[in-house]
């Protein structure tokens, strides 16, 4: 998937409030940068991302597991630059 059509469905499908690109935060070529502060919740309650997470088998390094799959099927991963910051990479 294009960065431009998964900007557009972070923004429309999970209705996540921040969304930029890696250009706007350091300068690094495409990819997305996401708020992990702002982050969104999910149907069982919790939330999107979460870095500190003990709940192991709900999320896969901070990335709940729904979030994870989702972006993996489009062929994107998801990288914490910082506690509050995560970016998005493709494969």
């Amino acid at each position: 998937m294009s960065r431009d059509k998964l900007i557009k469905e972070l923004f429309t499908k999970w209705n996540i409030d921040f969304v930029s690109t890696t250009e706007e935060f350091n300068g690094e070529t495409g990819g997305v940068w996401l708020s992990g502060e702002d982050s969104v919740e999910m149907k069982d309650g919790l939330n999107m991302f979460d870095y500190y997470t003990e709940h192991y088998s709900k999320y896969t390094l901070g990335v709940h597991n729904t979030m994870y799959k989702w972006l993996g099927d489009r062929g994107w991963f998801a990288e914490w630059n910082d506690a509050g910051t995560i970016m998005l990479h493709k494969d």
